[in-house]
């Protein structure tokens, strides 16, 4: 995350002081609790536009309270950070909004509660961070603390809700949860669509262009495999054999296969041996685009800055049109400058970066880099 959150902790102070207000009132005048109650909640019989908003901000029980805020402490502060701070509340009130239309749409019953609410930021979650892992503590077949990717904890609660929905008979407000998931996820996926937010690595919508283009290639190399038998035949006798490019591409493909399942040690020591092997031959350390960024983020994360710098290098070589490639680049020059003591590398790097006006951010942040390095040596 590039700023400390603002905004969640702030909407869970909110509720928290809210919650034991009421708790306060009840103890001395639980008549007073059900006026409040009644004038806040969301209610189909009584359509006033301000209790989608008030609705968010009642709980009906310290279990209530504490599973919402829970939730909201671990998936707003990312979507805050991506989204921006005013513009994640604007975000959180509208899916409140949306969340209690879908509850009055479809239940007479009255409803409180940030559930909604919240579940749109899961939503939102979901397109922007799906492969993220959360830990989550189990109870069920195994108890115990277990790393699951976001896709499938969030995917798992919105199946939970429309099972719920449609064979439940419990006091949840089960379309209020769909209606915040359908709005997180619709909003985040335009703003990623039109480019309105910047796309990442491994967002849902960079993951589904990746997959298209997988698919493009796919089809390109099934259209050359139908080429002419004679074609074919002079194609094989062109080719000559060449062991050293097969355990290349061996060597590779473990590397690739340890980072798809996620044994980023493993996969960091295979990809330090096959550099030291292949270091003559130009980019051999490059992997697939996403396989690539995931393995230097775990280099970075383990403090093997040298390693990392290396699989950048081979990215920014096999891969100069990535929408990635401009922070890729600067963070390439801060490890030059501030880890592997190359200014040169690092200017080099950084300066057609800070030239260029597409990316205000990160010209910004090179330009802030270059200030900061040794002057250069003049003849």
């Amino acid at each position: 995350m590039q700023r400390r959150p603002v905004v969640t902790p702030a909407l869970i102070a909110i509720n928290v002081v809210v919650f034991f207000v009421m708790a306060v009132i009840a103890l001395r005048d639980p008549d007073s609790v059900d006026r409040i109650e009644r004038a806040a909640w969301v209610w189909r019989l009584e359509p006033d536009w301000y209790r989608l908003i008030t609705s968010a901000f009642l709980h009906a029980g310290f279990m209530h309270i504490a599973g919402n805020m829970l939730f909201l402490w671990v998936f707003g502060p990312p979507v805050e950070d991506r989204l921006g701070r005013w513009w994640f509340l604007a975000f959180y009130l509208g899916a409140a909004v949306v969340s209690g239309l879908a509850h009055i749409a479809t239940d007479r019953a009255p409803a409180i509660g940030a559930s909604g609410a919240i579940a749109g930021v899961a939503g939102a979650f979901l397109v922007l961070f799906p492969l993220t892992r959360i830990r989550t503590l189990m109870f069920f077949l195994i108890i115990g603390l277990v790393m699951v990717p976001s896709w499938f904890f969030v995917g798992l609660k919105i199946a939970f809700d429309l099972f719920a929905q449609g064979f439940s008979k419990d006091n949840v407000a089960n379309m209020a949860h769909l209606g915040g998931y359908a709005y997180g996820i619709a909003v985040a996926m335009v703003l990623l669509w039109g480019r309105i937010l910047r796309s990442e690595p491994y967002d849902l919508m960079t993951m589904l262009r990746q997959r298209q283009r997988r698919r493009q290639i796919r089809a390109a190399v099934d259209a050359a495999g139908k080429m002419g038998p004679r074609q074919h035949d002079g194609a094989a006798r062109a080719a000559k054999p060449d062991p050293e490019s097969d355990e290349l591409a061996d060597r590779r493909s473990v590397v690739s296969s340890l980072v798809a399942s996620g044994k980023l040690s493993e996969a960091a020591e295979a990809y330090r041996s096959l550099i030291d092997a292949f270091a003559h031959r130009p980019h051999a350390g490059t992997l697939s685009r996403d396989a690539q960024l995931k393995l230097v983020g775990f280099l970075l994360g383990e403090g093997q800055r040298k390693l990392a710098a290396r699989a950048l290098e081979g990215f920014l070589g096999t891969y100069p049109k990535d929408p990635e490639r401009l922070t890729m680049s600067v963070l390439l020059g801060r490890l030059y400058a501030h880890d592997l003591d190359d200014p040169a590398r690092a200017r080099e790097l950084l300066t057609p970066v800070a030239r260029q006006d597409r990316d205000s951010e990160n010209r910004d942040i090179a330009n802030e880099e270059l200030a900061g390095l040794p002057a250069e040596d003049t003849a």
